[in-house]
């Protein structure tokens, strides 16, 4: 019986130990340092989805570049954390989009040292098998003394802008009554949606102001357009003004079944750079359709995000049913 007990005992420790370990493996695989030379779209290293990477600027004519690609649809944030330092020294983080052979500036950011040690850079509307560069050079020489990392997070989603939207070519296809996400990156960036209604009808856009990085009003240029006819006929110009959190309703327009619709959404000052906002086009006829199954759904609640679980929760679960098992025969036998 003692035997069966100590064989227990040591079983039960060293499925402990292995559930440490295989949390330790797992948390050092998803935060690693750069390697060099990574200073051109070339040698990029790779910066996988939701892990994060450190740098260090080498010298005045260093740049860490990075790669990040992506399996599905869905939203890129970055954050850049570095250690605070009253100098005046910094970092420039330029983020690109690699299509159809060209890479695009999605954004530009100087963070300086003395800035908050976390940064949000702008988000991303990611698509399947995207491709995404991030570009690290120093402001000054002094740089080269302080780490930096980036954290990349990934979330799957269907509802949100897809990269590059910036024209009526490349629109962002979204269906009624369901929020889609979106980001303006900067003073260049604007991002075009496309409804199609399968009804006559009306539809209602609703404008949410999600960014939290004001506390001041934000000014948008929301301008909504009907392509018929080989022409873009603008229906609408609207100015909404928020605080963060808050939504507007812009002015209906009646829509005819299988018509083209285009909602443009732009920045007015600079104050409206870098800034996540939501769309929603509300309609009086159409059904909430999830276009992940094709299905119907009786309301919109925020589909943005779709964390879904982890290997990490499937391992701890496995991990913790050993250790009950392990736990219950050893109360048995003693």
């Amino acid at each position: 019986m003692k035997t069966i007990k100590k064989v227990l005992s040591i079983l039960l420790v060293l499925a402990t130990l292995f559930s440490i370990s295989a949390a330790s493996t797992l948390s050092a695989s998803a935060a690693y340092y750069e390697s060099e030379s990574n200073d051109s779209y070339a040698t990029a290293n790779t910066l996988k989805p939701n892990s994060t990477i450190t740098g260090i600027i080498n010298g005045a004519k260093d740049t860490d570049v990075f790669i990040v690609k992506t399996s599905e649809d869905g939203k890129l944030t970055f954050t850049f954390n570095h250690q605070h330092a009253s100098i005046s020294t910094g970092w420039i983080v330029d983020i690109y989009c690699y299509s159809n052979g060209k890479y695009e500036e999605l954004s530009t950011a100087t963070i300086f040292s003395g800035d908050d040690e976390v940064i949000n850079l702008p988000s991303i509307g990611a698509v399947i098998s995207g491709v995404y560069y991030i570009k690290v050079t120093s402001i000054w020489t002094d740089v080269e003394k302080y780490d930096y990392s980036i954290k990349c997070t990934f979330k799957k989603s269907n509802y949100y802008e897809k990269e590059m939207n910036n024209s009526y070519g490349t629109a962002t296809t979204i269906y009624a009554n369901n929020e889609y996400g979106g980001y303006i990156n900067g003073s260049n960036d604007v991002d075009v949606y496309k409804i199609i209604p399968s009804k006559e009808g009306k539809i209602t856009p609703v404008f949410r102001h999600v960014s939290e990085e004001s506390v001041q009003k934000t000014t948008w240029i929301v301008t909504i357009y009907q392509y018929a006819d080989g022409k873009y006929k603008e229906i609408s110009k609207n100015y909404p003004s928020l605080h963060v959190g808050e939504s507007e309703k812009l002015p209906s327009f009646v829509v005819v079944a299988n018509g083209v619709y285009y909602i443009e959404v732009d920045s007015i000052w600079t104050d409206t750079e870098k800034h996540e906002y939501g769309i929603t086009a509300k309609s009086s006829t159409e059904p909430s359709v999830d276009i992940g199954t094709g299905e119907n759904v009786g309301g919109n609640d925020d589909n943005i995000t779709d964390p879904g679980f982890s290997f990490m929760d499937v391992l701890n679960a496995v991990l913790d049913f050993f250790k009950w098992l392990f736990s219950a025969v050893l109360s048995f036998f003693s």
